[in-house]
């Protein structure tokens, strides 16, 4: 029996039929991998999924294995070394983007974990 897909799942296309089989609906727990999918997202605005796939190796090289805090601290002279790089799509307003989206995501990241350390601390006073 053939397997079950999504109408925008092209036969042709293993990239997206990979990425529909293993990735479409599965929940994500990695702070990377959310990253990855708001990298990736921001680049498709405009363009289609197969494109952005397409390209994700060049991005995975291009954005350090879409590591948030090491993106965080992309200076404009990396940014523009970027905007050189044919294995991603290459507009600025998307790299800046992806720069400052990364920025926000650690901060938010290192205040959830202020909050946790302080409310794991406050429920051990709350236990004595």
């Amino acid at each position: 029996m053939p397997k079950k897909r999504c109408g925008w799942v092209s036969e042709s296309n293993s990239l997206m039929l990979e990425y529909h089989d293993r990735e479409w609906g599965v929940p994500v727990h990695s702070d990377n991998k959310h990253f990855e999918f708001l990298i990736l997202e921001g680049a498709q605005a405009g363009l289609s999924w197969s494109i952005v796939l397409n390209k994700r190796e060049g991005y995975r090289r291009a954005f350090s294995e879409f590591d948030p805090k090491k993106v965080a601290r992309f200076t404009e002279k990396r940014i523009q070394k970027l905007l050189l790089d044919p294995g991603i799509i290459r507009n600025r307003q998307k790299v800046e983007a992806a720069v400052r989206n990364a920025r926000g995501f650690s901060r938010f990241r290192r205040s959830s974990e202020v909050l946790m350390r302080t409310r794991g601390a406050l429920s051990e006073e709350s236990r004595k």
